[in-house]
């Protein structure tokens, strides 16, 4: 569960996007999270591309990712 502490909106995460953004701790691009996703999961590359950058988008159109 993810709190935006300027909304005070609480975000739910199944198991995938929670391991997302665990590896958002480090600095890491969006192709490797793709990597790594495909050694711990059971998805296709195509199915993990496409959710992984649909969450990311997610997660900067309600601030809660922020670009350097």
């Amino acid at each position: 569960m993810l709190l935006n502490a300027a909304t005070g909106c609480y975000h739910g995460l199944n198991p995938v996007a929670a391991r997302i953004w665990e590896l958002l701790a480090d600095p890491i691009t969006e192709e490797q999270i793709v990597a790594r996703l495909l050694e711990e999961f059971e998805v296709t590359p195509e199915v993990c591309r496409a959710e992984t950058a649909s969450f990311l988008a997610g997660l900067r159109d309600r601030n809660l990712l922020i670009a350097d």
